[in-house]
């Protein structure tokens, strides 16, 4: 397994929460009724038979200060809108260590085309 940074700058993009089999999701919401967002690093995660999947990199502490809520059996997840996929969130600690969270994820193939499936309302 190899990562690769997408960007070169640091990114914001939206938090849902969603169930682990992905039949179900909706965006995450502040007290104002704005979407939540996170800032952070589109990441690929690339594996030994060609094929890839995207995290999104947050430090522990920023991920901790958004204090996010969801219902029971949900995970959050990094969304840049409704018709994104699958992706999951990285998470790095202050050590300089990392963990992937739990979550659905949109496996790529950098070999053979395939049929993606993308989130939808």
């Amino acid at each position: 397994m190899s990562i690769i940074n997408l960007a070169q700058a640091s990114s914001t993009t939206y938090v849902y929460c969603g169930l682990p089999d992905g039949s179900d999701w909706d965006w995450l919401y502040d007290e104002q009724g704005n979407y939540i967002n996170i800032e952070g690093e589109w990441r690929r995660i690339s594996l030994h038979d060609s094929s890839f999947y995207n995290v999104f990199n947050v430090q522990q502490s920023i991920f901790n200060q958004k204090k996010i809520k969801f219902p029971s059996g949900y995970i959050p997840q990094p969304a840049d809108r409704n018709t994104s996929y699958w992706e999951v969130f990285q998470i790095s600690l202050p050590n300089g260590s990392s963990y992937f969270m739990e979550g659905n994820k949109s496996y790529h193939n950098t070999i053979r085309p395939q049929n993606h499936y993308l989130r939808s309302l």
